[in-house]
């Protein structure tokens, strides 16, 4: 067996006991993944306010506030400001438009914008530093730059700062799992160490003590660093080699059972697939088109979509020659076109109507790792390199694709 093999070996030996301590310690059990709510942008937003809202049912005033300033937002203000302010959620300003997070601190108004899956609205950022007269704190899973819609002319730095879950919102909750008040107070110190278990699950990390392991068993070894040199060379490659045989699959099945080819390779995955984990430019999407409805109105057919994002899903998309989609459709004739399916509350102007693949319904807050993560890698995304387990995985998110696509005759 040669030294990479070895080394993979016995990381997943590592990994292997690390999982039975989990199990034997109740280390697995998670109330934010019990109840269905880990990926909830809304109820993850929940979380956050009550921790930074002074009057939270915590009961430690502006304690977590003055971290998640200075570790989220890098301000910097006292603790009596801090027991002082005023937090709300969902702030409406004009237009309907919501802020997730507003804090009234110090004479500053600061507003918080938090994207998990759901997409930028035009010029969402811009309306809100226009209300607040203050840059907005753009926080995502990974730090990613809004869109040129949302943002208009404001300019980075100055009109909005992008901030992460990945280590922004992970170093505020390390420093409130530090505090010595917070370690003595056990329902709060759970809530904060489960919180804290999810975000690092959402950002694709592995807890501290599993990774400072597979650490050492890199750098006291020679062989075992340079065998995972020579991992890494090949890791992105093989990522993108898992997505691709996964849409291959998809189209070869969805061929079989239907007759049916893909109708374009707009956004196509043999080329994005290549370039996915090269940039973390959320509209690299691959993915396959199909025909859905054909002239719904004027120069408008309908598309079935089956994209991945971060997660896999299918949805249905308006198709125009017309380059301004949102206003091809208007809600009535989107609904008589949708029939029974129930139409994306968070629809973007050209997607009408999604769910992924493979979970039950199209909300968020129902997806859990069934549903494979290309950017997180989940236990989903590995179950698809045994080539067993993803046939079953093709024929179940065929199947449903199938079903969406008879949909489409029904009226």
């Amino acid at each position: 067996m040669d030294n990479a093999k070895m080394l993979l070996l016995e990381i997943s030996k590592l990994s292997e006991r690390i999982k039975q301590i989990n199990e034997s310690t109740g280390g697995l059990f998670n109330i934010f993944d019990i109840t269905s709510v880990s990926h909830d942008e809304v109820t993850i937003c929940r979380v956050i306010y009550e921790l930074i809202n002074p009057k939270g049912s915590h009961y430690q005033k502006g304690k977590y506030l003055k971290m998640f300033c200075e570790k989220v937002l890098g301000l910097d203000f006292t603790l009596n400001e801090c027991n002082s302010a005023t937090v709300y959620r969902e702030y409406v300003i004009s237009e309907s438009r919501r802020i997730d997070l507003y804090i009234l601190i110090g004479g500053n108004k600061i507003p918080v914008e938090v994207k998990i899956h759901a997409g930028d609205q035009k010029k969402q950022l811009f309306d809100y530093y226009n209300f607040t007269n203050n840059k907005v704190y753009y926080l995502t899973l990974y730090g990613t730059e809004p869109s040129k819609e949302s943002c208009m002319d404001l300019v980075d730095g100055d009109g909005y700062e992008c901030v992460s879950f990945k280590e922004n919102i992970i170093d505020w909750l390390n420093e409130c799992l530090a505090d010595k008040e917070t370690i003595k107070l056990a329902p709060i110190r759970e809530i904060l160490f489960q919180f804290e278990t999810v975000v690092r699950k959402l950002t694709g990390q592995s807890r501290e003590n599993e990774k400072m392991e597979i650490k050492e068993l890199l750098v006291n070894s020679e062989m075992n660093m340079e065998s995972a040199y020579k991992i890494e060379k090949v890791f992105e490659s093989a990522k993108i080699d898992v997505m691709t045989k996964l849409f291959e699959e998809i189209e070869d099945k969805v061929y079989e059972k239907t007759n049916k080819r893909p109708i374009s390779d707009y956004h196509g995955y043999r080329e994005n697939c290549k370039i996915y984990y090269k940039t973390k430019n959320t509209k690299i999407c691959p993915g396959i088109n199909y025909l859905w409805k054909k002239g719904v109105k004027d120069n408008v057919d309908i598309w079935l979509r089956i994209e991945v994002t971060s997660r896999l899903y299918v949805g249905l998309y308006i198709a125009s020659e017309n380059e301004d989609k949102g206003r091809c459709l208007d809600e009535k004739e989107i609904v008589s076109v949708l029939g029974d399916l129930e139409q994306d509350s968070s629809r973007t102007d050209w997607r009408v109507y999604w769910r992924y693949l493979n979970d039950d319904g199209n909300n968020v807050s129902e997806s859990n790792d069934n549903t494979p993560n290309f950017r997180e890698l989940n236990q989903a995304f590995f179950d698809l390199c045994d080539e067993n387990k993803r046939k079953q995985f093709v024929a179940k998110a065929v199947e449903i694709i199938i079903q969406l696509m008879e949909k489409a005759y029904e009226k």
